[in-house]
């Protein structure tokens, strides 16, 4: 059996204070690794920690539509945000409607139809949902604040068992990598946190596959800093991304959504 890449987590300290941008960020000692394909991959696979961005603290993000609870009977959903701390061309807004993938959305200005740009995620069934908006900034890592998500739960036609969703638990929400990356450049992989600090007892542990292939041979490391990460060398080909909100025992924190899996592929163009 062929084997695949080396994987190695690297990982940077941040401090509780204030996030700064750092130059040189240390590097720790690995947490998984996969013996290289030389035939594959000339260059060792890696999982780098970047520098932390700079938290914009002041930027806050509300979902002024559909309100908490509201119940649409007839017409399309609009989802209207409201935006303070931050120039609407500045960032860049992610929308998941329960754990579907995320929307993008560059312009913020006005109310979109929500209804409309489902489609291409399934469409908005009959019943009960749970919206999740936050903000990433131009260089599409998340803004790693708690106000720059926002949440609210709504209905279409006819209301049905409600999610269990515990706002004060810590919540976990998947952003990169999704879709197609290029060859040529770092994968991003990144996500937002809600009402947790991670930490040696509270982890984000990272699982990545080649898709078609043995789950068995998942490749497994832990995120304990709230800051992007860059997957480096990786070969062109089909992957499976699943990130999981974990415990200092390894279990996973409860909620249903800090169990996430996504798709991705690796190209040398992405169209």
């Amino acid at each position: 059996m062929r084997q695949p890449p080396l994987l190695v987590l690297l990982l940077v300290s941040v401090s509780c204070g204030p996030a700064t941008l750092h130059d040189d960020p240390p590097e720790y000692p690995s947490v998984a690794t996969l013996t290289p394909d030389e035939s594959r991959a000339p260059q060792a696979v890696t999982v780098t920690a970047q520098a932390r961005p700079e938290v914009a603290n002041e930027t806050t993000l509300e979902i002024r539509a559909p309100r908490e609870g509201e119940r649409i009977r007839r017409g399309p959903v609009m989802l209207d945000l409201a935006l303070e701390g931050a120039a609407p061309g500045d960032v860049i807004a992610h929308v998941v409607v329960d754990d579907a993938p995320s929307i993008t959305l560059a312009e913020l200005g006005e109310p979109i139809n929500l209804t409309e740009r489902m489609e291409a995620r399934g469409g908005l069934t009959e019943g009960t949902h749970v919206l999740r908006v936050f903000l990433s900034g131009s260089n599409d890592e998340s803004i790693k604040a708690p106000t720059a998500l926002a949440m609210t739960t709504f209905h279409v036609g006819e209301q049905t068992d409600p999610i269990e969703l515990d706002r004060d638990a810590p919540l976990l929400t998947y952003h990169r990598p999704m879709g197609c990356s290029r060859s040529d450049a770092p994968v991003l992989l990144d996500f937002h946190l809600l009402s947790g600090a991670l930490s040696d007892t509270l982890k984000v542990r990272y699982m990545i596959a080649r898709r078609g292939e043995d789950p068995d041979e998942l490749l497994t490391g832990e995120i304990a800093h709230w800051t992007p990460h860059h997957i480096e060398h990786l070969p062109r080909g089909e992957y499976s991304l699943r990130l999981t909100l974990v415990d200092g025992a390894g279990q996973q924190v409860p909620g249903v959504f800090n169990d996430t899996t996504r798709a991705f592929s690796v190209a040398e163009r992405c169209d």
